[in-house]
């Protein structure tokens, strides 16, 4: 439980190091692409690089910055496994508020506190954890202002708040939040000495997690600053054997740890070519270089993919073998095709070339090869349209048409305004009456459509469209010639049932 005593000015701060955590790119303490940083460090060491020596009793200051405005969370994992939250906590104002500005550096305790933070048991490694994030975060799962009224703490195990703050950031976007961790170690108060070295951590390929004791304190490359002595560090990275080793760290001294990491994952070569060379060489999905290329992969299946201009795509599957060349050499196919564009008005027709469907207007290119064409367009009340068009090689063709009633017969329903029903239109019902007409008709079409036939016909015979209203299954118009007014009522009764009321 961790102790804090408030006298006069001085407040009692124990921190401690979280032992056994693990820290990877699916961890709670590693965001494997922050799009912004956080940084911790103590006054003993401002690079945050270094492992510094703190006495029981001694002063201790906290440093925090971020680069971009973001909420701050600060906890404290200590040697013997109990966890404490030091921002936000309800000591002062200082402590409530967690936010940071871009920038803007915050210190615990502030230069003008009315307390000071202390170090105090037990020895060991300790660690403080920085969390930030764009956004406001629920913490409470993680640590509790039950046992202590000015710092929350937590009653999980190191395992159980790894999990659960993984909870709280595993929705949040990549861009939003980040960590940092720094160390430093809790000496004696009678301790004198000064004997220490350091430890540089290299490997190839970079990126390893360093372990020292089994404790994590980052990622190569990287520089650590410890007490003389022999330890038992090790280097982990996803896909590669882990290497372990005991050095030693002498006086004034710094002991280098440089390793080649050996791969586990078994594989095999590829050498690449085409007829003509130069080809833009893809496996998987990744551009790796024009042929011909040769390289090492993973053993098992691939998918090589060649492209180069004029030239139809090769593509395949090739299984390799551990250990196995294998060697791929196609003569690329000259591609003969050229690119077609489809369009009518009004759009939505049905494309039909060689007879066969293709889809409806607008669309393409789609590639067809070099050759002559008939193609079909056709849209519901319209008649068909029918022409011929011709592909050329590496050249764009547009097939365009511009459906026309002009010579579709024509059912006409009105004599005073020389209305016709729209093409293809079979009457059901009719009423005629001294001001107009009530139709009930069928034809494959839609309201808009046979709407913008009726205002087309009027339009072209004077009729000036004063008011329109598009309703539910029902269009609503009102036309002006004169001093005649003219009312259009359309409705949609069916999947190809409407009725027409006309009148003035």
């Amino acid at each position: 439980m961790k102790k804090i005593v408030l006298i006069l000015i001085t407040m009692v701060l124990s921190l401690s190091f979280a032992q056994n955590v693990v820290i990877d790119t699916q961890s709670i303490v590693v965001n494997p692409k922050p799009s912004f940083s956080a940084e911790v460090w103590l006054n003993k060491d401002p690079s945050g690089q270094a492992i510094p020596k703190y006495k029981v009793t001694e002063d201790i200051i906290i440093g925090v910055r971020v680069n971009e405005d973001a909420y701050v969370y600060l906890f404290d994992v200590r040697s013997n496994g109990e966890i404490n939250q030091i921002l936000p906590n309800r000591f002062d104002q200082e402590g409530l508020n967690n936010f940071l500005s871009a920038g803007q550096i915050k210190y615990f305790p502030a230069s003008n506190a009315p307390y000071s933070f202390k170090v105090e048991g037990p020895l060991g490694i300790d660690k403080l954890i920085v969390l930030a994030s764009k956004e406001a975060l629920d913490v409470s799962s993680l640590a509790s202002y039950s046992n202590n009224p000015n710092f929350a703490t937590s009653a999980m195990n190191q395992n159980e708040f790894a999990q659960t703050l993984s909870i709280i950031v595993q929705p949040k976007p990549q861009n939003s939040w980040v960590t940092d961790t720094v160390l430093f170690e809790v000496v004696s108060e009678n301790s004198t000495s000064n004997r220490s070295g350091s430890l540089d951590f290299r490997s190839t390929p970079s990126g390893a997690d360093v372990y020292v004791f089994g404790n994590f304190v980052g990622t190569t490359p990287m520089s650590l600053n410890t007490k003389v002595g022999n330890y038992l560090v090790e280097l982990k990275l996803a896909n590669y054997k882990n290497f372990e080793s005991q050095v030693e760290v002498f006086a004034n001294q710094t002991t280098s740890v440089s390793v080649t990491l050996e791969s586990t994952v078994q594989t095999a070569n590829l050498n690449i070519g085409s007829s003509p060379s130069q080809a833009e060489v893809y496996i998987d999905g990744q551009y790796l270089g024009n042929s011909p290329v040769s390289i090492s992969v993973s053993a098992g299946n691939h998918m090589v993919e060649l492209r180069l201009a004029g030239y139809l795509n090769f593509s395949r599957n090739i299984y390799t073998e551990v250990g196995q060349t294998t060697v791929i050499n196609p003569v690329l196919e000259q591609d003969n095709s050229g690119q077609v564009y489809f369009d009518s008005e009004p759009a939505g027709a049905d494309v039909y070339v060689n007879n066969s469907y293709l889809g409806t207007t607008p669309f393409g290119p789609i590639s067809l090869n070099k050759g002559n064409y008939s193609a079909k367009l056709s849209f519901a009340g319209y008649p068909d349209e029918n022409l011929a068009f011709n592909v050329r090689t590496g050249q764009e063709t547009v097939v365009a048409v511009k459906f026309s009633n002009l010579n579709a017969p024509q059912t006409y329903i009105d004599e005073y305004t020389s209305l016709s029903l729209f093409p293809g239109s079979r009457i059901l019902y009719e009423e005629p009456n001294k001001h107009g007409i009530y139709i009930e008709f069928e034809v494959d079409s839609n309201l808009e459509t046979i709407m913008e036939d009726l205002n087309s016909q009027l339009f072209l015979n004077g009729w000036k469209r004063v008011r329109n209203k598009p309703k539910t299954n029902r269009i609503e118009a009102k036309y002006e010639l004169a001093d005649v007014e003219l009312y259009i009522e359309l409705k949609k009764t069916g999947s190809k049932e409407f009725s027409l009321d006309i009148y003035y």
